[in-house]
């Protein structure tokens, strides 16, 4: 094997990028307080107040960032479940896009690609779900117009059908 041959398999390191650096602003220690609107968690389902909190930390030299989440959601004042939520967010350097992966505590996994237009970040799933013959899918937005007090917002399509408001929460930063 020549030895222009070895180097063109080399490996090469990445560094994290500006894309990165653009995303720390949406993904930080922080609390938030807001709302689960009725029916947002299913036909059915009563408004709920909710307070939540996250833990970031860069993973593999800040090409992605880790966050652990956790919501307590409480009805008339009294705590009905506490949410869990692992998220790994970052540029994917192949697909040239922002894209998380997450699990939680409701059993459900899911892929999510993500674009940023000046002050807000809209994250989707790559796939909507299928139930009851309908399909499904949320938009996850971050709003940072306010550096200090970031808005978050999960809205839900039925069939390609209008976005809805599910929950709306303001983040605040921690240290």
């Amino acid at each position: 094997m020549s030895d222009q041959a070895t180097i063109a398999w080399a490996p090469r390191r990445i560094a994290a990028g500006e894309e990165m650096t653009a995303l720390r602003r949406f993904f930080m220690n922080c609390t938030w307080t807001g709302v689960v609107h009725a029916n947002g968690m299913g036909a059915g389902s009563p408004a709920m107040d909710a307070i939540g909190r996250m833990a970031c930390r860069d993973l593999m030299d800040g090409l992605w960032i880790a966050c652990d989440c956790a919501q307590d959601q409480f009805v008339a004042g009294e705590l009905l479940l506490t949410w869990q939520l692992q998220l790994i967010v970052g540029w994917d350097v192949l697909v040239r896009e922002y894209r998380a992966v997450l699990v939680d505590s409701n059993g459900i996994v899911s892929i999510l690609r993500g674009e940023m237009q000046g002050d807000t970040f809209t994250m989707t799933p790559l796939t909507a779900v299928q139930a009851a013959g309908e399909a499904a899918t949320i938009r996850l937005v971050w709003d940072a117009a306010d550096p200090q007090a970031l808005r978050w917002l999960n809205e839900a399509s039925i069939n390609g059908g209008p976005w809805v408001l599910i929950e709306e929460y303001l983040v605040t930063p921690t240290t």
